[in-house]
């Protein structure tokens, strides 16, 4: 258990396979925007845009060009000096709720990781899951990531009825866990996507059902003049973020 108390922990809610057309299903998530509570931006997902690459990319706040995993594929673990190495080595505790392949990615480290295997494990179990391992583990970070829209683009596409209806289902879920974490942490949530979703079911390439993704954050965004346009400055955004207590 962590006795540190952090002054703005942060949740990253990683949404898969979330297009940011899809935002029009985000009801309570629309709500805290119009409402000023909320900031959105648009972020371009790197290439190709394909979980493993994206998520190494998440980390690193490299290109895939650079970090050198372009497919999900060959799963190899994306080495030293990424943000759980950073948040760590800083003193925060740092904690994961996901899909297994972020273990693959992550290997072990002083990082806390609760993962899954099944592709269509319902977002509702990941995100009391990520409840529960909030409250015993009380991170600084916490990864929270889901695959029901992934899984339901995938099965259906990304303009299917099924997707659109796991889009308002993952919405009321981001919000009821925002919400708890408020109350038990005074946290703040970052909510972002990995990749979007074609209408014929598939992604990794360079449309823009595909590149184009959407970043929302309920917390004070330092005053840096550093935007958050693409998926290679998530990491470096989340370190601003935290860089009161890092």
């Amino acid at each position: 258990m962590n006795d540190r108390s952090s002054q703005s922990p942060l949740a990253f809610l990683l949404v898969d396979g979330l297009s940011a057309s899809a935002e029009v299903y985000l009801n309570n998530i629309t709500v805290a925007i119009q409402r000023g509570e909320m900031r959105s931006w648009n972020v371009k997902a790197s290439l190709p845009t394909l979980s493993y690459p994206n998520y190494a990319t998440i980390l690193s706040g490299n290109e895939p060009s650079s970090h050198g995993l372009l497919d999900n594929k060959l799963r190899l673990p994306i080495g030293p000096g990424h943000l759980f190495d950073k948040l760590t080595t800083s003193g925060m505790v740092v904690a994961l709720v996901g899909f297994y392949w972020w273990r693959n990615l992550l290997e072990e480290g002083p990082w806390y990781l609760r993962t899954y295997c099944e592709e269509d494990t319902l977002d509702s179990w990941v995100y009391e899951e990520a409840k529960r391992v909030a409250t015993e583990i009380n991170p600084d970070f916490l990864l929270v990531h889901s695959l029901g829209v992934d899984f339901a683009g995938h099965r259906w596409g990304g303009d299917s009825l099924e997707y659109r209806t796991s889009v308002k289902k993952v919405d009321e879920l981001i919000i009821d866990f925002a919400q708890f974490w408020s109350d038990s942490r005074r946290g703040k949530i970052l909510v972002g996507s990995d990749h979007g979703m074609r209408k014929d079911k598939g992604h990794g390439g360079d449309s823009p059902q595909e590149t184009n993704v959407r970043y929302y954050f309920n917390g004070h965004v330092p005053d840096d003049g550093v935007a958050l346009t693409s998926q290679s400055g998530v990491r470096n955004f989340i370190e601003r973020i935290l860089e009161s207590t890092i």
